[in-house]
Parts: C-alpha cells; sequence; structure tokens
C-alpha cells in the first residue's frame, strides 16, 4: 500500500500481519481496524481517566504514557504521513495530555482537564477520518 498517500510504513508493517496490504481490500480492512479498534479503544480510555480522575497516581500514569507518544511522534513526525488522521494532531494532543497532567500533579488546574483533552482526541479522530482517504 506505498502508493496511498495516507499510508504509513510502520502501520502497514502491523497490518500485514493481519491483512494482505496489496490486495484491493486493504483500504476497507483499515477502516475497519480504525473504527473497530481504534474509535473504541480510545473511548475506553476517556471513560477510565474520566471515572479515575481524580484517583492520586492517574496524572502519573497519563504523563509516563502521553511521553512515551510523544517519543514515538518526534521521531515520525519528520515522515508527515498520515493514517486517517494526523500526526501532528496526536503529537499535540500528547503534549497537551502532558502539560496538563503536570499543571494537575501541582494542583493548578482541575482534572477533569485530562479527560477533556482524551474527549477532544476521540472526536478530532473520528472527523479526521471523514476527511482524510483510507486510500
Amino acid at each position: 500500500m506505498s502508493e496511498c498517500p495516507n499510508s504509513d510504513p510502520n502501520f502497514d508493517k502491523v497490518m500485514s500481519r493481519w491483512f494482505d496490504t496489496t490486495s484491493k481490500d486493504y483500504p476497507s480492512n483499515r477502516k475497519k481496524v480504525y473504527y473497530g479498534i481504534c474509535i473504541w479503544v480510545r473511548l475506553i480510555l476517556f471513560t477510565i481517566v474520566f471515572y479515575y480522575r481524580k484517583h492520586k497516581y492517574m496524572p502519573y500514569i497519563l504523563a509516563l504514557f502521553s511521553s512515551f507518544s510523544i517519543y514515538h511522534y518526534k521521531d515520525n513526525i519528520k515522515n508527515p504521513g498520515k493514517q486517517w488522521w494526523s500526526k501532528r494532531f496526536d503529537l499535540a494532543i500528547a503534549v497537551s495530555l502532558l502539560i496538563s497532567t503536570v499543571l494537575v500533579i501541582m494542583k493548578k488546574v482541575d482534572p477533569v482537564v485530562m479527560p477533556v483533552i482524551l474527549y477532544i482526541s476521540l472526536f478530532g479522530g473520528i472527523l479526521q477520518s471523514f476527511f482524510i482517504k483510507f486510500c
């Protein structure tokens, strides 16, 4: 699927374990994975963080995950390809989440800001999927 302008080589490598990435059905399989797994994972993450937002370890856990995401995206931002969503958008979400967790730890903002950022990520990802082609 390398001819697809919205294809990410790392994602295609993972997808090739389950699907024939050279098949004409590959774009519909990508769509199934995105709406069947990625969106649900984001929704579950949002729900968990919303429910446990006041737990004393939640900001630390989110800071760890967002730091990992920033590390992952900082190298991949050089390849600005899209995976039905913008890598720059995901990087901005990860940075926002890291900043918000630090502010929550410092008791400068209410913990509700953490699930709000994940909510923006969820619906931002859904909206982008309508505008970026699956190829």
